[in-house]
């Protein structure tokens, strides 16, 4: 529960500081200094689906793209980059529809990490993850892919396997919650922002435990909290991925505690006695996007970080 709190603190001071209006050529700041705080001031993160023109000119100048036989990807290294360190990575995976760059775009984790991590930006096969009826791939050639960006990834630079995070938006969302749930050994961490957690995503999940944060609003249009049926195909529940995870990650699922937070919009549910953390922000009245209070981007990076 403290990570949670923690990366909570960050979020709500963050989003009390959105309610002025943007300028447009704003960037994420680092997170882990109050100092940083007011500077975050301007920075508000478009809708996912209408990616500023500005971020995507930014993304392309502070991000390289690199090809793994016929697959992509978009790498943001670390402000002093210091060759000879081993570096945490964040990998995080956008919509159905977005590219790298439009993903990276609203997201803004290379700004927001600093000097702290290698954040990847992966590209999905025609804009899609695996677990979608309309992916052209399945969750097993996607989490292959991971696993050939991350060994790129350490003959380019060097890398810390054992600080691998991912995150993800939608579908991308249900991507990261795919990765902890079939191959948990790959990554340290996951934050899903309004996953789309479609039956083969989250199932017949392999043993392991991985920290987890769902953040999710209750008015979802596009993926309900309570689930259904998307594309001809059915989608979990939030609370009944949190039950999933929150069993593998030795949380006691009959005793799990809600906490409203008005500043942040939002009811945290967090199960008691876990193993490694495993909860839900769930936002009212937020809709479907990677949103802008509580900050997903900080909620995803001092999560990450406490960890």
């Amino acid at each position: 529960m403290s990570a949670l709190r923690t990366a909570l603190a960050t979020a709500a001071g963050l989003a009390a500081l959105t309610i002025a209006a943007p300028a447009a050529s704003a960037q994420v700041p680092q997170l882990s200094s109050s100092e940083l705080v007011s500077a975050f001031e301007s920075y508000i993160p478009p809708s996912s689906s209408l990616p500023s023109s500005f971020g995507e000119a930014e993304v392309l100048l502070s991000t390289e793209q690199h090809h793994i036989g016929d697959r992509s990807y978009r790498v943001a290294l670390p402000d002093g980059f210091d060759p000879t360190r081993a570096y945490p990575v964040i990998m995080s995976f956008g919509g159905w529809g977005e590219t790298a760059e439009n993903h990276a775009a609203y997201a803004q984790l290379h700004n927001a990490v600093g000097d702290d991590a290698i954040v990847v930006y992966g590209q999905g096969v025609d804009n899609a993850w695996g677990g979608a009826t309309y992916a052209q791939t399945s969750r097993e050639d996607d989490v292959a892919y991971i696993h050939r960006v991350l060994d790129d990834l350490d003959e380019r630079y060097s890398i810390d396997r054992e600080q691998v995070f991912a995150s993800g938006l939608s579908n991308g969302g249900g991507m990261a919650a795919g990765l902890a749930c079939q191959n948990p050994g790959t990554v340290a961490g996951i934050v899903a922002v309004a996953g789309a957690y479609y039956n083969p995503t989250v199932t017949d999940c392999a043993k392991g435990q991985v920290p987890t944060l769902l953040i999710h609003a209750d008015d979802d249009p596009v993926v309900a909290y309570e689930g259904g049926v998307r594309h001809d195909a059915d989608y979990q529940s939030v609370d009944a991925v949190l039950h999933t995870f929150g069993e593998r990650n030795g949380c006691d699922m009959t005793a799990v505690t809600e906490q409203d937070d008005a500043v942040m919009n939002s009811t945290v549910r967090t199960p008691a006695d876990c193993d490694v953390p495993a909860s839900v922000v769930e936002v009212h009245n937020g809709g479907h996007t990677w949103f802008q209070a509580p900050s997903a981007t900080a909620l995803a990076v001092e999560f990450f970080r406490s960890l």
